[in-house]
């Protein structure tokens, strides 16, 4: 029995079952346009980001690497939504 918890905590604990958690770069597509999607966006918007930040090879534009892209994601949606400066 004991064997057998430990075997579970290790695959628990691989990089496959935190996929998608924010922290993988570059993260899949898939997570990306689910969580756009979770937010009330369209496929096309989560496209349009992954496809500027692939661009930039996942880092800011001062240079500095993107640590979350569920963060990053966060802003970028609060932006296009929100903010309506001409």
């Amino acid at each position: 029995m004991k064997n057998t918890k430990n075997q579970l905590r290790k695959v628990i604990n691989t990089s496959t079952t935190r996929q998608g958690l924010g922290r993988q770069l570059p993260p899949l597509f898939i997570h990306v346009e689910i969580y756009f999607i979770q937010k009330g966006c369209t496929p096309e918007d989560a496209a349009f980001f992954f496809r500027h930040y692939q661009q930039q090879g996942w880092k800011h534009t001062n240079g500095t690497p993107v640590a979350n892209w569920k963060t990053l994601a966060c802003d970028w949606i609060w932006t296009m939504k929100y903010d309506k400066t001409p």
